[in-house]
């Protein structure tokens, strides 16, 4: 306990670590904001080089890297990548991936991790590259509606034990 300075409880059922929030999200001592530049892109260079064979995840990346500026065109995508936007789209048909769905995914996705973070709708609409914050809220229930139909159907097929 005093090593470490948190509680240890033995013989748990679980092994886990739990963080306060609000320590999590605070700015750390001595933190530099140049250093943490020059990190981030050292991350994203490794971690494009690292997923070269799954180009779905490599897309998402860079969508989450540059939804925020509002870049998230196919052909911007595909030139991040080093490629065109026809072998992009063919590369993504190989993974049976349609770009429009994978971009609307990502941004479902991070709209739920930023509204568990009670982040505003205007500030997750900016994140989310668009515009003004009525297409966002548009969008999310749209989202919404098929996360609901998509659970509804799941649920039918494990109550019945396979679809009809």
């Amino acid at each position: 306990d005093t090593i470490f300075l948190c509680f240890f409880e033995v013989d748990s059922s679980e092994t886990a670590f739990h963080f306060n929030p609000r320590e999590l999200m605070g700015i750390l001592p001595g933190a530099n904001d140049d250093m943490a530049e020059i990190h981030e892109k050292m991350f994203y260079q490794r971690l494009h080089k690292s997923l070269d064979k799954n180009i779905s995840l490599q897309v998402k990346t860079v969508l989450i890297e540059h939804l925020p500026r509002g870049e998230c065109s196919k052909d911007f995508v595909a030139k991040q990548l080093g490629m065109k936007g026809r072998t992009l789209q063919y590369r993504l048909s190989k993974e049976r991936v349609n770009f429009k769905v994978l971009l609307e995914k990502t941004r479902f996705e991070l709209a739920q991790n930023y509204l568990q973070q009670q982040r505003s709708f205007t500030e997750i609409a900016h994140q989310l590259g668009y515009t003004d914050t009525s297409n966002f809220q548009r969008a999310f229930k749209a989202w919404q509606q098929k996360a609901a139909l998509t659970r509804g159907m799941k649920a039918a097929v494990s109550d019945d034990g396979d679809a009809q």
